[in-house]
C-alpha cells in the first residue's frame, strides 16, 4: 500500500495506522525551487509530535532532491500510531510511504 502526502510548515499527518502496519520505505521530494529543511515524527497512538519523537530534525534536502529511507528491520506501527512531518516551507515535499498491513 503506498500513501502519498504534501507537506505543510507546521504538523501535518502523514499516515495512520488502522491495525498493525509494517513501515518498508518513505519517499521525500523536494519539489520548491530551492534548499528546504524536513523534520518526521513517529508518533505513538495518544501522543502529540514532539522533538522527543523526531526522527528527523532540520534535515537540509536541495531543490528537486529526493531522499529515500528504507527500513532493513521495517518500523511497526500499531493501531493509531502515526507519522507526521513538516518543512520549513508549506508544500516544498511530497512524501510517500510504503507499507502493508499485518495481522
Amino acid at each position: 500500500m503506498i500513501e502519498n502526502v504534501v507537506l505543510s510548515d507546521s504538523d501535518t499527518l502523514v499516515l495512520e495506522a488502522d491495525g498493525r502496519i509494517e513501515v518498508s520505505s518513505v519517499v521525500f521530494c523536494n519539489t520548491s525551487g530551492g534548499s528546504d529543511n524536513l523534520y518526521f515524527n513517529v508518533v505513538k497512538a495518544g501522543s502529540t509530535p514532539v522533538a522527543g519523537n523526531r526522527v528527523i530534525s532540520g534535515i537540509a534536502i536541495p531543490a528537486n532532491e529526493t531522499l529515500v529511507w528504507e527500513f532493513s528491520e521495517h518500523i511497526l506501527l500499531e493501531n493509531g500510531d502515526r507519522l507526521y512531518g513538516y518543512s520549513d516551507t508549506a508544500s516544498s515535499f511530497s512524501v510517500v510511504v510504503n507499507y502493508k498491513e499485518r495481522s
